[in-house]
């Protein structure tokens, strides 16, 4: 019986630690250096976010430069494939932003969850066994 009930604690506990570390990943958006086609050129972007001029945004993956546009494949939800070929006049663009991964922020935000995970795993683990 103990066994279940220490199973059921992992499930409570790991999923929802693997779930939040999955969801959290520390990544934000940075603001690419003009001129744009050289910072596309050196950087190699895998996905960037691009805001036209109108105020309109949408996510663009494996960007580059062809005579006066922006071109990359997007898609409408996760749930899809890349689906289009977008080419955008350099014109039209207010900003393109890269998606980075912040490693040190990451890092610290699985530490602090790891700690709080084996913190509370040890309560139980300690209270179960003073019954």
């Amino acid at each position: 019986m103990r066994y279940l009930r220490r199973s059921s604690f992992l499930r409570l506990v790991v999923l929802p630690f693997t779930l939040t570390l999955w969801l959290t990943a520390c990544t934000s958006y940075v603001a690419m250096q003009a001129p744009l086609d050289q910072s596309i050129t050196r950087e190699r972007p895998g996905t960037v976010r691009v805001t036209l001029e109108d105020g309109s945004r949408f996510k663009m993956a494996s960007p580059r430069i062809e005579a006066d546009s922006l071109v990359g494949t997007t898609w409408e939800d996760r749930d899809r494939a890349y689906s289009d070929t977008v080419h955008v006049a350099l014109a039209d663009v207010f900003s393109v932003e890269q998606e980075k991964t912040d490693v040190a922020r990451t890092l610290g935000g699985f530490l602090a969850l790891g700690a709080a995970f084996f913190l509370a795993y040890g309560t139980w683990l300690l209270d179960s066994a003073s019954r």
